[in-house]
């Protein structure tokens, strides 16, 4: 059973209670550096928290072999814990508190819903960032088709590749930051919030189809998107494991409101599922890449949530 590369900000801080980050589809364990890295403009978890940030299964320096279930999934999640447990902190490997604060966005999100379910004892708290499950069916195959075209993660530069990562912003955070040229709507800069997937994200590659060129992509596989997708749409808001199950002591879901991933009754399985004394929902005016768009606002969510545990 393969561990997944994972990244440890602050690993002498809490060991007994680390954060689990899981980032989204096309994403990787450093995005979370900004809210661990006191260097950075926005961050949550200055030196006072442990972050357990993984590369998902198809992602980044982690292995992309199948299968790419969300049992799966699961499965690496749980293994790569034990492994941070034995490897980081193995006193706390051997306390019987010991429990982590989940941390997903988008498809990170909806595995951080699964992985309560498969051990609830494990999880102490849970922040779901835009999260996407159970997606109505042709959005999803819409959305998987796109990555069927071998030219989707095909760049022929590195400013090529910044400016196609920011084109998955919402307009109001390019405007917002500059990006858009004098009518408004045109992209004429990245993102400043995309250098991160460009300084750790982005590898140099042969094309096949041009063996004299090369060209740039990011480090993420189709085969594992797209058998992703088809699980956000087959599978909801889990049922309790079993009724006497412990749930997290409070569950944060932040919807992006600009987006259309976090419907209502999305919210209504949250708090049936948690109760309505432990679930906090928060709409934010921005797109689905919440902690890029707003990061000022995304951080003080952030901290004002795990300053209550």
């Amino acid at each position: 059973m393969a561990v997944l590369n994972f990244h440890v900000f602050n690993p002498d801080a809490t060991p007994a209670h680390p954060v689990l980050a899981i980032h989204g589809i096309q994403g990787h364990g450093l995005r979370w550096r900004l809210l661990a890295d006191t260097q950075t403009a926005h961050p949550v978890f200055p030196a006072a928290r442990t972050v357990v940030a993984v590369d998902l299964r198809g992602h980044g320096a982690s292995t992309r072999d199948a299968p790419w279930s969300l049992a799966q999934h699961i499965r690496d999640l749980a293994t790569t814990l034990d492994a941070y447990r034995a490897a980081s902190a193995p006193a706390a490997a051997a306390g019987s508190d010991f429990a982590v604060d989940l941390l997903g966005h988008s498809f990170g999100g909806f595995l951080s819903l699964h992985f309560w379910a498969a051990h609830p004892t494990l999880v102490r708290s849970i922040v779901l960032v835009d999260p996407a499950l159970k997606l109505p069916g042709p959005a999803a195959a819409a959305f998987a088709q796109r990555f069927l075209d071998p030219k989707m993660n095909s760049y022929d530069s590195v400013d090529q590749a910044a400016l196609e990562r920011s084109r998955s912003l919402h307009k109001s955070a390019l405007r917002a930051a500059g990006c858009l040229g004098d009518d408004g709507e045109t992209l004429v800069r990245p993102h400043p919030g995309v250098q991160i997937d460009i300084d750790n994200h982005l590898e140099q590659f042969r094309d096949p189809y041009d063996r004299d060129a090369e060209k740039f992509r990011f480090r993420w596989s189709a085969t594992t998107i797209i058998a992703g997708v088809g699980e956000m749409a087959a599978f909801g808001v889990p049922n309790p494991p079993r009724d006497e199950a412990p749930r997290p002591k409070k569950v944060l879901l932040l919807r992006a409101a600009f987006e259309h991933y976090v419907r209502e009754d999305i919210i209504a399985d949250v708090k049936e599922t948690f109760g309505d004394d432990r679930t906090v929902v928060k709409s934010i005016d921005c797109g689905h890449m919440v902690f890029w768009e707003v990061p000022d606002l995304f951080a003080d969510t952030l901290r004002e949530f795990y300053s209550g545990i």
